[in-house]
């Protein structure tokens, strides 16, 4: 599961947190005298010129523990990112609607990290933003002639590993003009502008006023030699020979939920974070939590509509229902199931075991999500007596006759639709998942998608091993689609040893 979204769709009940510990707001002794900034974007044939993905970006990097990043705004996601560094604090933004995360590194010494290639590329983990001549200069490769750039001369160096080829081109001042990145796949250049050294700015890495944040603790992140870092993973192309787990990393960074914590991750694990394997009959009833999960994650394949009260019931004792990451695949099952048996709603309700303000806080969504006009006049009457300030009201449709005019906007998204595919066994839902894979490679948009199609990935590779029909769906999509075959392949090959 992903966190809940602070996101257009679904307007979610946040509110501005305080943390404690080393804090960005204090100017830090230590700090450094200067700071670099420039604009970055990004030219390949993949890249549509006027689309997002070709839009530049605004970076600034300062010593070791400050970064910033300034997206261009991506109307159509309803975006406009923003992310800060200063260790061992990361905001996550989105200025269209005020919303961000937080997360707090609570382990020292910290690192800041703005990597332009995946963290499954070793070679190539010191290649960042900010620090890209000091890359090619710390091993000790020296410059030659390069081409013209603008009419000027350019200095190149050049650096190739594991079937990657990299060229720096800087003007006579060491300024960053291009870095020209070739794979197996094809070429990617990043094409420099403004690249200056300008007095440090502590405002630049202050948390932002007006934000409204949500919490997240990640816990540590280490490097290859064991040192904490803190990084801007969806930064990071992911290289065509990428080792996947380099994948996983990054989908971890981008979603927090997929850290390993598997007492937050309930979908196709049992409350011991145990793999479950497809159960051979239906359950007749719901007495403990490993029952709950089982239920939930098949069925699909053993559908027993009488248990949802009881399910309700277990879900509030497991506390899903308080836990930011529960609620979209929580609430688009539920409402599949509600959406399946229309006639049992209204009992249901009655039946259901759970606090009252459970009931405010999660029915209305859930009946909300059926379209169902009884079902919304149900909601409407739960939310009386809730301020219409702290009203969960969401407009989007789940029907999957009607996946084509769903654009996920963010992971949690991804979960929705799996909330869905659990509950129907429609292949349709995975078939949406699926597309969004290939932006887990290719800069073809924000920062947020390239998160999104990691986290796609992994839960791809995590639920294809548990359930037989979504290793089916990727075969047949691989089938259909040769365009994808490279990027399913490496999923059904894990998802196959372990059936």
């Amino acid at each position: 599961m992903l966190p809940r979204t602070i996101e257009i769709k679904i307007v979610t009940l946040l509110a501005a947190l305080s943390f404690t510990g080393l804090s960005a707001q204090a100017v830090d002794p230590e700090a450094p005298k200067s700071m670099k900034k420039f604009e970055v974007r990004y030219v390949a044939d993949d890249i549509d010129p006027a689309s997002f993905g070709a839009k530049p970006r605004t970076c600034y990097r300062a010593g070791e523990t400050y970064g910033r990043v300034e997206e261009a705004p991506d109307e159509p996601l309803g975006l406009h990112g923003l992310i800060i560094i200063a260790a061992p604090d990361v905001w996550m933004i989105n200025l269209i609607d005020s919303s961000g995360k937080h997360i707090v590194y609570k382990t020292s010494p910290i690192q800041a990290r703005m990597p332009i290639l995946a963290s499954g590329q070793q070679a190539f983990k010191d290649l960042e933003f900010g620090k890209e001549l000091l890359f090619f200069t710390n091993k000790n490769i020296a410059p030659s002639d390069g081409p013209l750039v603008d009419a000027s001369k350019t200095k190149s160096y050049k650096y190739s590993q594991s079937s990657i080829d990299t060229e720096l081109l800087v003007n006579d001042n060491s300024e960053p003009l291009k870095l020209i990145i070739s794979t197996p796949s094809g070429k990617r250049t990043l094409i420099y502008s403004g690249y200056k050294t300008l007095p440090f700015d502590i405002n630049k890495f202050k948390q932002p006023a007006n934000i409204s944040f949500s919490e997240i603790d990640y816990g540590e992140v280490r490097d290859a030699s064991g040192k904490v870092v803190m990084g801007l993973p969806g930064l990071s192309p992911k290289a065509e020979d990428e080792d996947s787990e380099g994948e996983a990393e990054i989908a971890a960074a981008a979603s927090p939920s997929k850290k390993a914590d598997k007492e937050e991750t309930h979908y196709g694990s049992d409350t011991n974070g145990v793999s479950m394997r497809e159960p051979k009959a239906a359950l007749s009833s719901l007495s403990q939590s490993k029952d709950l999960w089982q239920w939930m994650t098949y069925y699909y394949l053993f559908p027993v509509p009488s248990l949802t009260p009881a399910a309700m019931h277990l879900l509030e004792e497991e506390d899903a229902f308080d836990k930011e990451n529960a609620l979209p695949p929580i609430s688009s099952f539920l409402s599949r199931v509600f959406l399946q048996n229309p006639d049992k709603i209204a009992e249901w309700i009655n039946q259901a075991q759970i606090t009252e303000e459970h009931k405010k806080q999660v029915l209305p969504l859930v009946l909300r999500l059926t379209k169902l006009p009884a079902a919304i006049a149900e909601a409407e009457s739960i939310e009386k007596s809730i301020p219409s300030a702290d009203r969960i009201i969401t407009h989007l449709d789940l029907s999957a006759d009607k996946l084509d005019t769903f654009y996920i906007s963010s992971p949690s998204d991804l979960d929705m639709l799996w909330g869905c595919f659990l509950a129907t066994g429609d292949k349709r839902y995975v078939e949406k998942i699926i597309t969004t894979v290939p932006w887990s490679k290719k800069l073809t948009g924000s920062i947020n998608k390239i998160s999104i199609g990691a986290a796609a990935v992994w839960s791809l590779t995590s639920n294809a091993q548990q359930h037989k029909l979504v290793l089916q769906i990727l075969k047949e999509v691989s089938a259909a689609k040769p365009e994808l075959q490279y990027d399913l392949s490496k999923i059904i090959e894990k998802a196959e040893k372990a059936h």
